[in-house]
């Protein structure tokens, strides 16, 4: 986030909260404490994934602009169909992205992931 700010922001946390509509989201990150639905619209403000707001770093698989809109969309049924607190649902995110990792490794995804 610090990255976003410094870059996209002019170094001001005031107008990074301003762009995404959240006046304490550059605090919440802070404090280790984001909530899903900022990282969500973070994700999408400053076209960024979301493995890389959660972990800090891009991974080995491709997330392309479909499958990031598949994962926004899963990430919103799951705060619609459990309520949950944002730590539990960012780990249930961070071990999706390790789950997807490991099957990129492996080569069972062979066709883009929207394909059905």
């Amino acid at each position: 986030m610090r990255y976003l700010i410094e870059t996209k922001c002019d170094g001001v946390a005031k107008k990074f909260n301003d762009v995404i509509n959240q006046r304490d989201a550059a605090t919440r990150w802070r404090n280790e404490k984001p909530s899903l639905e900022a990282l969500l619209t973070i994700a999408d403000k400053f076209n960024c994934s979301l493995d890389w707001l959660i972990t800090g770093k891009e991974h080995e698989i491709f997330i392309n602009d479909e499958l990031n809109k598949e994962i926004k969309q899963v990430c919103l049924d799951i705060k619609e169909i459990m309520e949950l607190n944002d730590e539990v649902i960012v780990l249930m995110l961070k071990n999706y992205l390790e789950s997807l990792k490991i099957i990129s490794r492996r080569n069972f995804i062979n066709k883009p992931f929207s394909q059905k």
